[in-house]
Formats: structure tokens, sequence, C-alpha cells
């Protein structure tokens, strides 16, 4: 009689401890789908800012490129300018050369 107390009691205790188990098992199924959710929110925000960044460094390349061009257009005014004075510089020591042999 006591034998079988015993036994039913550890089926008992072995059921309990299943229960228990299980419990735990879906608690780490829930919070893994809760981080596989995290992970794909945190995933989709990578792409969302790799996205925005590309097209930052496309503009930033853009706006670099329009730089340069600017510049290079301003220095050849510069030149323009310049030479022009030159000219008119070679040209005025030229007439007044002139002057001086008259």
């Amino acid at each position: 009689s006591a034998h079988r107390k015993t036994s039913s009691s550890t089926a008992e205790e072995l059921k309990d401890r299943l229960r228990k188990q299980a419990s735990e098992t879906r608690k780490k199924e829930r919070e893994i789908k809760l981080l596989k959710r995290e992970i794909d929110d945190l995933r989709t925000d990578l792409e969302t800012k790799t996205h925005e960044l590309t097209a930052i460094q496309i503009q930033s390349e853009t706006a670099n490129a329009d730089a340069a061009k600017t510049i290079l257009i301003h220095q050849r005014q510069i030149q323009r300018v310049q030479d022009k004075e030159k000219r008119s510089q070679e040209d005025r020591e030229s007439m007044a050369q002139e002057w001086r042999e008259k």
C-alpha cells in the first residue's frame, strides 16, 4: 500500500514538472516571438536608414560636382578678366612707348 502511494505521488510530481516545463516553454516561445519581431523592426529600420544615407550621399556628390563646376566657371571668368587687364596694361605700355619715341 505504501509503495503504491509513493508511485502515484511520483506520477503527480512528474505531471507537475511537465506542466511547469510546458509553461516555461510557452513563455520562452513568446519571448522568442517578441525578439524576432524586434529584430524584424530593427532590420526594417536599418534598411530605411541605409536608403536615406544613400540618398544623402548622392545629394552630397551632386552638390560637390555643382560646386566644382561653379568654381571652374569662376576661375575661367577671373582668368578672362586678368587676361583682359594684362592686354590693356600691355596696350598702355606700348602706347606710352610710342609716345616716348615721337
